[in-house]
């Protein structure tokens, strides 16, 4: 009597396709956290060159401002620009216009003119930054007020 130990055709495929649809569902996991990374490294530099231009007002008791460049979909300190990427919308809230920019002023003092700003991205995402008017603190605002 022959006794063969093994996996037959119909296990082995019902093995196949549990694989490929777990290694599917981590892959689309995989790739849509990426796209949110790439959108919060974004978020992070903006809120950093905003702290920076902050830093610089105390620093030079002169007053510093960051600008918003909508046309060009810039952020801009100085001679730091931060190019917008094409799927994030930027809306800004209590900035000033200043010709083809909108800019949040920092005081020597540390306060600001204060503002808002918005981040909107194409899916679904969103996220904002607050500069308190007093205190000139950057802030991230929390999801459920955006």
């Amino acid at each position: 009597m022959l006794n063969f130990k093994g996996f037959t055709l119909l296990e082995l495929l019902v093995v196949l396709i549990i694989i490929s649809i777990s290694s599917a569902a981590v892959f689309m996991s995989i790739s849509s956290g990426s796209f949110f990374n790439r959108e919060k490294t974004f978020i992070n530099d903006v809120a950093r060159l905003m702290r920076k231009a902050r830093s610089n007002a105390i620093m030079t008791d002169k007053k510093s401002k960051i600008c918003i460049i909508p046309g060009e979909k810039k952020v801009v300190f100085k001679n730091k620009k931060i190019k917008v990427p094409e799927n994030i919308t930027v809306r800004q809230e209590h900035f000033i216009k200043y010709g083809d920019k909108v800019c949040s002023i920092f005081l020597p003092n540390g306060s600001s003119s204060g503002g808002n700003l918005y981040f909107y991205w194409d899916n679904d995402g969103k996220a904002g930054l607050e500069i308190n008017k007093f205190l000139g603190i950057i802030s991230e605002i929390p999801y459920d007020k955006l």
